[in-house]
C-alpha cells in the first residue's frame, strides 16, 4: 500500500478508535479508525481519495470515497492472499501464495479486465521502484530453501529478474529515494532473539547490478539490527524504520541519525503496544505530510505524517488505524486584562521541563530548526528569535506547564506581544515546541 490518502467522504465512515486495547507513545495520538469487514486482509488505502482495498479470501474488494463497494476480482476457490499494491492511478498489484500469481487489477469501474503479470511461488511483500517495476519479496525456491529472493518485476511485460537474495525466511521490503530497505526473517520459528537485521542497498546498486549479479546482504548497508520479529516495514520521512513486530504485539520504531552525518542509532521506541487481546499490528503504510510540515516525530504537527497500521485478528476484527503526531497547545487570555494571568501548555511530555520565549507579536510564519544533539528539528517562529524575555516552565504527570505573569495594565486598547513554549522531555531525548501565540494587554 502507497501514498494513502482517505477523502471527507470517506471519513463519514470513520470512527476515533478506541485507544484501551492499545497504547501509542508520547506525542502521537490515532486520527482515525477505519472499521472493515471481519476477515479483511491484505488492505491498501488509495491515492487520491479513491477509496480502500482489502481481500477477504475470495476476493478482492475495493470501498469506494462515497462508500460504495464493488468486486475487483474473484477465485473460485478460497487463496492465500500475500499483498495489495496501489501501482498507478487505477491499479493495484495483488499477490497470493497459494498458486504464486501476481493479479494487475483495475480499481475503476469498466477498466481493464484483471490479469497475471506474473507468478513468483511463495510471494511475501512488494513495494514499488518507479511507475514501470517492482520488486517482490519471494521464497521462490520454496520453504526448504535456505534464502529468499527479492525479485524486480516489470509492470508492463511481466518481466522477472532476481536483484538479490538473502539468507532466511521472507522478509518485508519498502522503497525510498534512500534504495530499498529489507528486514530479515530467520528460517527458525519462533525466530531467536534480536535476529531480524534491516538492510539497504541504494538504487545505483540495485539499478547497475539487476541482470548482471544478484545482491547479498554483503552489498547492503546495515541500518539497523537486534530487532526480535519483522512481518513489515515502513521507512518514514526522515528515514526512521518502522515494522510490525508480531512476537511482542508492537509497531516498533528505530530512530537512525542521517541528519547528523551518522548512520546510527539514536532511539529505539514501541510506537503502539497493544493488548495480547486486542487486533495485532499487521500491514504498515507511511504518509508523508505536505513540505515542509513537520516530522514524523513525538509532538510534532499532526499534518507532518501519518502512519496507518492495519490491526486484525485472523479471520476476525480488521481494521486500519491512523497515527500523526500530536502538537501541544498553548493557551492564554486573547486580551489579558490588568493583574495577573496564566500561560497553559497542554498534551506535552510528562514531567518534560520547556521555556517560554516572550516577545514581539509573532509572524505565524515558524520554520524548521536543527538543534545539535537531537534527532528531529523543532518548529519555531522567527520573530521568538528577538524575545524579549525567556521563563522557564515544568511539566505535570499530565503533561502541562503552567507559566503565571502579570499584566501591569497599559490602558487604551492595548497592545499584542507574542509567546512561544519549547520544551524536553523527562528523558531529554526528544524536543518539540507548541506554535506562537498572540496575547492581547489592556
Amino acid at each position: 500500500m502507497k501514498n494513502p490518502s482517505l477523502s471527507g467522504i470517506l471519513a463519514a465512515l470513520l470512527a476515533v478508535g478506541s485507544t484501551h486495547a492499545q497504547t501509542i507513545e508520547a506525542g502521537y495520538r490515532t486520527a482515525d479508525l477505519v472499521q472493515l469487514p471481519a476477515g479483511s486482509g491484505q488492505v491498501a488505502i488509495l491515492a487520491g481519495n479513491a477509496g480502500v482495498v482489502w481481500f477477504d479470501g475470495t476476493r478482492l474488494v475495493l470501498r469506494d470515497a462515497g462508500g460504495a463497494q464493488r468486486e475487483l476480482l474473484a477465485f473460485a476457490s478460497p487463496v492465500f492472499g500475500s499483498f495489495t499494491l496501489q501501482v498507478g492511478p487505477t491499479e493495484v498489484l495483488f499477490g497470493e501464495s497459494s498458486t504464486g500469481d501476481l493479479w494487475l487489477v483495475s480499481t475503476v469501474p469498466n477498466g481493464r479486465a484483471p490479469r497475471v503479470l506474473a507468478n513468483l511461488p511463495f510471494n511475501y511483500d512488494a513495494t514499488q521502484i518507479d511507475a514501470d517495476a517492482v520488486l517482490v519479496s519471494a521464497k521462490t525456491g520454496g520453504f526448504s530453501t535456505p534464502d529468499n529472493d527479492i525479485v524486480h518485476v516489470d509492470l508492463v511485460t511481466g518481466g522477472t529478474q532476481v536483484a538479490a537474495r538473502v539468507d532466511g525466511a521472507s522478509g518485508p521490503l519498502t522503497w525510498t529515494r534512500n534504495g530499498l530497505y529489507y528486514a530479515t526473517s530467520s528460517l527458525s520459528f519462533p525466530p531467536p532473539p534480536g535476529s531480524v537485521q534491516v538492510l539497504l542497498w541504494t538504487p545505483l546498486q540495485i539499478q547497475l547490478n539487476l541482470g548482471n549479479r544478484v545482491l547479498t546482504a554483503a552489498d547492503a548497508v546495515l541500518v539497523a539490527d537486534g530487532i526480535d520479529a519483522a512481518g513489515d516495514l515502513a521507512v518514514d520521512g526522515d528515514f526512521d524504520v518502522l515494522v510490525t513486530d508480531w512476537m511482542h504485539g508492537t509497531v516498533h520504531e528505530v530512530s537512525i541519525g542521517f541528519r547528523a552525518g551518522r548512520n546510527d542509532v539514536v532511539r529505539r521506541s514501541d510506537l503502539v503496544t497493544y493488548d495480547p487481546t486486542a487486533p495485532q499490528p499487521s500491514g504498515l503504510l507511511w504518509q508523508a505530510g505536505p513540505p515542509w510540515s513537520g516530522e514524523f516525530e513525538p509532538w510534532q504537527p499532526s499534518n507532518a505524517g501519518s502512519l496507518f497500521v492495519h490491526e486484525s485478528t485472523f479471520g476476525g476484527a480488521s481494521q486500519v488505524r491512523r497515527i500523526v503526531p500530536a502538537r501541544p497547545v498553548t493557551g492564554a487570555p486573547m486580551n489579558a486584562p490588568a493583574g495577573s494571568f496564566d500561560v497553559v501548555t497542554t498534551g506535552g511530555p510528562a514531567h518534560g521541563t520547556g521555556l517560554i520565549a516572550v516577545g514581539p507579536n509573532p509572524r505565524q510564519n515558524e520554520g524548521p530548526f536543527p538543534v545539535p544533539g537531537f534527532e528531529q528539528m523543532i518548529l519555531w517562529d522567527p520573530t521568538m528569535f528577538f524575545a524579549w524575555d525567556v521563563l522557564p516552565v515544568t511539566f505535570d504527570a499530565h503533561g502541562t506547564a503552567t507559566l503565571r505573569l502579570f499584566n501591569p495594565g497599559i490602558g487604551g486598547n492595548g497592545s499584542q506581544i507574542g509567546m512561544q513554549c519549547a520544551f524536553v522531555d523527562a528523558q531529554g531525548v526528544v524536543i518539540g515546541s507548541a506554535a506562537p501565540i498572540a496575547v492581547g494587554l489592556r
